[in-house]
């Protein structure tokens, strides 16, 4: 690579889903410390010419970035494996983007007096689609003689798109990182279709989530917690009753807006869903469950609602209502 004096940063925001990146390499065609508007359009009509099906009427924002001359000492700045990192509840996934992976992202184009870094869209996509493939879980139930699939993991591969553009081009700038926690870029999504009644609840265990059925359309999906000193068990059930207040003698706690689906027979006591539950502590004080231990499975069995979630939720379901639990 020729001597390099300064790199000058252009964010191509495309008409599509995705932005195309391009980080353009000064060899000494400007002599001042930073690239003007006006030269960075130049630049830009240079590039659209030589390279128009990857660069459609983008829009410019430059930033000034000084990195080293020699193609080991980039490849080293840059090339730097990446960890991604998935956290569920009871789960932990992890991908690597190898070095060599990193370093396809990139790519290098010349023209008369102007060296280019360009991050390839194509190869991103094709990391993006790799990664969105490893992480991608389904799974089927049988409800009702029907047979449905639930998406148990999946990640919005346009959100993760982004992420991995900011990443391959912070470490143009010596700021990358080689961990990445993408939990929050899960796409969660029901197993069944809001047809098997005009009403009805549906608990996702995988995703701690519980789905509100009303005329085909999802109408809530508050977080929960299920089970873990004791299951919270899959299957079709039904809505027995509604209590505002009801105090479970084995476990010796409130739990508020009481709905119960199930007996366990095992353990000799109803699960159902409840709001976070209470102790009675002294002068009538209420120490209640942390809300920390929402989204993950802390319960004995029963399904646990935040403060407001579990009464829009008892006050929204009926007694006789369907109720479906899967993983």
């Amino acid at each position: 690579m020729k001597s390099i004096s300064l790199v000058s940063l252009f964010l191509f925001v495309d008409v599509g889903l995705f932005a195309g990146i391009i980080a353009v390499i000064s060899v000494g065609m400007f002599n001042t410390p930073h690239t003007t508007l006006a030269e960075s359009q130049l630049v830009l009509g240079n590039m659209t010419q030589h390279y128009p099906s990857l660069f459609p009427t983008p829009t410019i924002e430059t930033v000034p970035i000084v990195i080293s001359t020699s193609d080991d000492e980039l490849n080293t700045a840059i090339g730097k494996q990446l960890e991604l990192v998935y956290e569920k509840p009871n789960e932990r996934r992890s991908y690597i983007i190898s070095t060599k992976q990193v370093l396809s992202v990139y790519n290098k184009v010349s023209t008369i007096n102007v060296e280019y870094i360009i991050l390839d869209d194509r190869m991103l996509l094709t990391l993006v689609n790799d990664i969105g493939d490893y992480y991608s879980r389904d799974s089927s139930y049988e409800f009702a003689g029907r047979t449905f699939t639930s998406v148990d993991r999946s990640l919005d591969r346009q959100k993760l798109m982004h992420l991995l553009t900011n990443e391959f081009l912070s470490r143009l700038e010596g700021k990358g990182r080689t961990l990445l926690n993408i939990t929050d870029k899960a796409v969660n999504s029901p197993a069944t279709d809001g047809t098997l009644a005009n009403k009805y609840l549906e608990v996702d265990k995988s995703q701690q989530a519980v789905y509100q059925w009303e005329g085909g359309v999802v109408v809530g999906s508050p977080v929960i917690s299920t089970g873990l000193s004791g299951p919270t068990p899959n299957g079709t059930y039904y809505i027995k009753n509604h209590f505002e207040n009801a105090w479970s003698p084995v476990a010796n706690v409130w739990t508020p807006h009481w709905m119960a689906f199930a007996y366990n027979f095992d353990a000799k006591a109803w699960l159902g869903f409840h709001e976070l539950p209470y102790w009675d502590g002294p002068h009538g004080a209420k120490i209640r469950r942390s809300i920390d231990t929402l989204g993950k499975p802390v319960t004995g069995g029963c399904i646990q609602l935040n403060i407001g979630d579990a009464k829009q939720v008892y006050d929204w379901a009926e007694d006789g209502m369907l109720l479906l639990i899967h993983d």
